[in-house]
């Protein structure tokens, strides 16, 4: 009897053995088709980027790996990435800083590595704002990279200057022609002629701003003749847009005798817009009494309208990079540490919740990425 009652006792130890064998391998099977589905998920959100992305290798600075996006944007084909270094795309001259900024990725695993100049494989110089972050990637220390291609704004940010410095030059000879032919009578009649021929609006009015005089440039621009305007302030141009702060700014310092500069919008007699930069200058009697002003007007609408087009770039690339640096990072790092607590669990049921919680975060990671090219396009 004990021989039978030992035997039974073996063969329900190894039926009890072989049963939870059984369920722990079907366990981790299920985990580790998981564990797949949510790589691929991952990795089909990083492949459909409408930002170029891509992942190398911080100690031989290779290409591991990239998206479509950096394929269509640099010209080169994924075979033609992975047989490159990223020193490939930049300039020699900006090798050495390339390698120092590698190798100086922070603890945090995430920056923004500020603009850099990329050569595409047509051999065109485009200017991209970097953000970076630090990865565990097929066993190496990698880093991923997203590139946002700013060269257009760069190059209206170049023109706005280059605008600014002409009207600056065409200010100062017009200061110069005004202080020279401000002398004598016969001078202001000069300067009458001068005025008349040269493109920027100018306007004088007698000692209470009414108007007495325009040239030439002011009738071709604004439509009004003088006959239709003589004795009117010069607000009649103003309309419905016009700052009226500027306007009273003006008037004081009109009013205290600070001739300083002004821009503000006014309005055609057709009711179109158009922006000047504004200058005034006193016209003194011989018992220096201001019996005149005179006002020059640059036209800078053209300016005006760059300018408030990059304000309306800049705020987006803000944007765009807090969505970069803030909501994809979050969702990323929690999936990597997820996956990494999994790997050390063997109950179904804590793997079953983790993997709810990676899949909530391939959900936001897919949000983002839809609100990113959304923007974008946009």
């Amino acid at each position: 009897m004990h021989i039978q009652s030992t035997i039974v006792e073996t063969f329900l130890e190894i039926v009890l053995v072989t049963v939870t064998s059984l369920s722990l391998y079907h366990a981790f099977k299920k985990h580790r088709r998981s564990q797949l589905h949510y790589a691929n998920e991952y990795r089909n959100i990083f492949k459909d980027s409408p930002l170029p992305i891509w992942i190398y290798d911080r100690n031989t600075l290779i290409f591991m790996e990239v998206n479509k996006a950096a394929e269509d944007h640099y010209g080169y084909t994924r075979k033609e990435f992975l047989g490159m270094t990223i020193l490939d795309i930049r300039d020699e001259k900006m090798h050495l800083k390339t390698r120092i900024s590698a190798g100086q990725m922070p603890a945090e695993a995430y920056k923004s590595s500020g603009f850099w100049e990329h050569i595409k494989r047509n051999g065109e110089t485009i200017t991209v704002h970097i953000t970076s972050t630090k990865i565990r990637f097929r066993d190496k220390e990698c880093v991923m990279v997203i590139a946002q291609d700013i060269t257009i704004q760069v190059i209206q940010e170049r023109k706005l200057k280059e605008l600014y410095a002409v009207e600056q030059e065409n200010k100062k000879l017009l200061e110069l022609h005004i202080l020279q032919l401000n002398e004598t009578l016969e001078e202001k009649r000069r300067l009458a002629e001068v005025i008349d021929r040269i493109n920027n609006l100018a306007i004088i009015t007698d000692s209470i701003g009414r108007i007495i005089w325009v040239n030439k440039a002011f009738v071709k621009h604004t439509g009004y003749e003088l006959k239709e305007i003589e004795g009117k302030n010069p607000h009649f141009l103003h309309g419905p847009k016009t700052d009226p702060s500027t306007h009273a700014e003006m008037m004081e310092s009109l009013k205290q005798d600070k001739f300083k500069n002004f821009e503000i919008l006014n309005y055609t007699k057709e009711g179109e817009e158009y922006w000047v930069d504004m200058s005034f200058s006193p016209i003194y009697d011989r018992n220096n009494q201001i019996i005149r002003y005179i006002s020059i007007q640059n036209i800078i609408t053209e300016r005006k309208a760059i300018d408030e087009k990059i304000r309306e770039q800049n705020k987006m690339l803000r944007k765009i990079a807090w969505t970069n640096s803030h909501a994809f990072r979050k969702p990323v790092a929690s999936i990597i540490s997820l996956v990494d607590i999994s790997n050390d669990m063997n109950q179904p049921q804590e793997i079953q919740e983790i993997h709810k919680l990676i899949g909530a975060c391939a959900k936001e990671l897919d949000t983002i990425t839809k609100d990113i090219a959304k923007k974008i396009r946009n």
